[in-house]
């Protein structure tokens, strides 16, 4: 799962600092106002300032609209993610989901009921471990085939579950 990570503190603290900053550009200002000894282009060169300020306000502003529109964002995929998960693991046939060496990433319900083990037990293994052993050769040319070609193709292999018992399996490699 993907991890958003947006420190909302961060933000307070800059805004806090644009706060003190704008309370130091008003003294300035009322400095500069009250004794006019100064160069002409001060109070000028002061409400640029503070326009900038306020840009920086407003820069703020949406930076906390963001900020919740991540979670908002990150909420919702977390509750994708858990329906996904659920309807993976209450799936009525078996799934072994591996990486492209053919190592098992993940095992739902049914996969650890057929092959007799728990997920624990799965999870890190290559598949080929559950392969009849009449047909290793024929598997390990299956995934050379996936690798070279580029597209998904299936195969009906005869896997044996933990206790010695075989039986048949359709395997989907996708690319």
């Amino acid at each position: 799962m993907v991890e958003i990570n947006v420190d909302k503190i961060k933000i307070d603290k800059f805004a806090q600092s644009t706060q003190e900053m704008d309370k130091r550009i008003a003294r300035l200002y009322e400095n500069v106002v009250k004794k006019p000894v100064m160069s002409h282009e001060m109070p000028e060169a002061l409400t640029e300032l503070s326009w900038a300020s306020q840009s920086v306000h407003f820069a703020i502003e949406e930076l906390y609209h963001q900020h919740e529109q991540l979670e908002e964002t990150k909420k919702t995929l977390q509750a994708e993610c858990k329906r996904y998960e659920e309807l993976f693991e209450e799936a009525p046939d078996g799934y072994l989901v591996t990486d492209a060496q053919g190592k098992i990433q993940l095992a739902n319900r049914k996969a650890t009921k057929l092959l007799n083990l728990k997920k624990e037990s799965l999870v890190g293994k290559p598949i080929i471990n559950f392969v009849a052993l009449k047909q290793k050769h024929e598997f390990r040319n299956f995934l050379t085939q996936v690798s070279q070609n580029g597209r998904s193709q299936e195969l009906i292999i005869a896997l044996q579950q933990h206790g010695n018992e075989l039986f048949n399996a359709a395997l989907r490699a996708d690319s």
